[in-house]
């Protein structure tokens, strides 16, 4: 949808005349345009003097234009209406638009501030305003004129809508959820406001919501490809492969060039270790973009699963090279693809080269140190059965642990918290640690509890529980004696 067509029905002043008989009249009042209203409100018996009627003909036809979004000729006309008329607020209004359907944001923000000095309290140039600004990325001033404007006229659905897209811009989610949802309770049919909330939903764990509010944008346009992709990234998160499958199916039939939906395709084969298919995927993602760390590190996996390991190190060298170094994903995958060709010795030094090189002011640096430290500790714990002298290995991968754990906190990593301190668990059982091995049990089982008391659906208090019985069972299971 574009932006800039949002706001473009400019009130018009009272005194604003046409000719009765105006050959516009008839659409212009079919569409609810206060063109039209203000057409009908002339006296039947009023004649403009010629240069009023022609200026009412180049504003009608600006208008006209604008509906079609034929920006650069609604321009025009707005041009020759000013020529006769400089100060019309109409047509400044008109230009004012145009500009935005065109993206000359700059040239739209001063007229629209002239015509805010003299209509301040018109809720169409607050929302044409903060189009412009948010045009040219000042989103704070923006997200003030959107406000404005819902001051003035707070039942407008659309002033909402974009709201929540300048809050979603600005990162404040739950601001954004709520404008998007008032959007939604004055008009369900806005399917910027349904796909907005659902990728929200979708950011802030909340699967089932995004589910429901992707399908009602797709029942509103089946040809939302977006919807479509990011629909079956919720199934696929919820195992359900062939319906995921069957999403990106979609999207990618509608734009066979969509590198997202093809790259997602591949990942829900790899999960069901359809090594060749998920290839093949990755391989279309890439002949649409190539330059994308992630879909190269993918690409690795597939050749990793296919037992080509060669080629998947240089695939994850490639998602290394792309990123500066900076993906973590593909020194993580790299590491254990170099194991497997170089064995145990190289696969440490990638990881802790990994763990080197990673920059602190990159977004995701706690969680890329924390994955390295976690699988260097994997390394060393898988390594250490195969030694005459295995404690030490055991012991080198309970302080990878220990030290993956203090990055990777339960309340902002959640999951590979849990994850950590079940290999860990496992890995104190096999070395003979019962010490540190109680006191992960209990960091484990109490962070689980209190996922539990706090889960607001039955499958995900099932799904807590049974983590919590694994969690004793792996306790329980003895380990090989040393």
């Amino acid at each position: 949808m574009d932006a800039n067509h949002d706001f473009n029905n400019a009130k018009q002043p009272k005194n604003w005349g046409a000719n009765r008989n105006d050959p516009w009249k008839d659409d212009l009042n079919s569409s609810a345009s206060s063109f039209g209203d203000a057409l009908i409100n002339v006296p039947l018996d009023e004649q403009p003097p010629e240069e009023a009627w022609l200026f009412d003909q180049w504003l009608m036809l600006g208008w006209e234009r604008c509906q079609t979004q034929a920006w650069d000729l609604a321009l025009e006309a707005f041009h020759e209406a000013l020529t006769i008329d400089p100060t019309a607020v109409p047509a400044l209004h008109g230009q004012a638009i145009a500009h935005n359907g065109l993206g000359s944001f700059a040239a739209a923000v001063p007229v629209l501030e002239d015509l805010l000095a003299q209509t301040p309290r018109d809720p169409n140039v607050w929302g044409n305003y903060g189009h412009a600004l948010s045009g040219l990325e000042r989103h704070g001033e923006a997200l003030r004129a959107y406000q404005q404007c819902l001051k003035l006229q707070p039942d407008w659905a659309i002033a909402w809508q974009h709201l929540g897209k300048t809050y979603q811009v600005l990162n404040d989610g739950s601001a954004a959820q709520q404008a998007y949802r008032q959007a939604l309770n004055l008009d369900e049919s806005l399917i910027e406001s349904w796909y907005g909330y659902a990728t929200l939903c979708r950011r802030n764990q909340q699967p089932e919501e995004a589910l429901s509010s992707y399908g009602r944008v797709l029942a509103l346009d089946p040809n939302y490809k977006e919807a479509w992709n990011y629909q079956g990234v919720l199934l696929e998160d919820q195992y359900r492969h062939q319906e995921a499958l069957n999403c990106y199916d979609q999207a990618i039939a509608l734009d066979d060039t969509y590198g997202d939906a093809w790259n997602n395709r591949g990942i829900a084969l790899e999960h069901q270790e359809n090594w060749s298919d998920a290839l093949h995927a990755f391989e279309h993602s890439l002949a649409c973009d190539d330059r994308r760390p992630d879909v190269w590190n993918n690409y690795g996996l597939a050749l990793d699963g296919l037992g080509d390991v060669r080629r998947a190190i240089q695939a994850f060298d490639r998602a290394l090279i792309l990123s500066d170094r900076q993906y973590w994903r593909a020194w993580v995958n790299r590491g254990w693809s170099l194991w497997k060709d170089q064995g145990y010795g190289v696969a440490i030094e990638n990881w802790e080269t990994g763990l080197t090189v990673l920059r602190s002011i990159q977004p995701d640096y706690r969680l890329g140190a924390g994955m390295l430290l976690y699988h260097k500790g994997r390394g060393h714990g898988q390594f250490a059965p195969t030694q005459d002298h295995p404690l030490e290995y055991w012991q080198a991968a309970i302080a990878c642990f220990d030290q993956a754990l203090s990055i990777l906190t339960p309340d902002q990593h959640t999951q590979w918290h849990l994850q950590v301190l079940q290999d860990a668990i496992i890995t104190c059982r096999d070395a003979h640690c019962p010490v540190p091995m109680q006191t992960y049990l209990q960091q484990g089982t109490e962070l689980l509890r209190q996922l539990t008391r706090e889960a607001t659906s039955t499958e995900r208090k099932i799904e807590l529980a049974s983590q919590l019985a694994n969690f004793y069972q792996l306790a329980e299971t003895p380990g090989e004696p040393i």
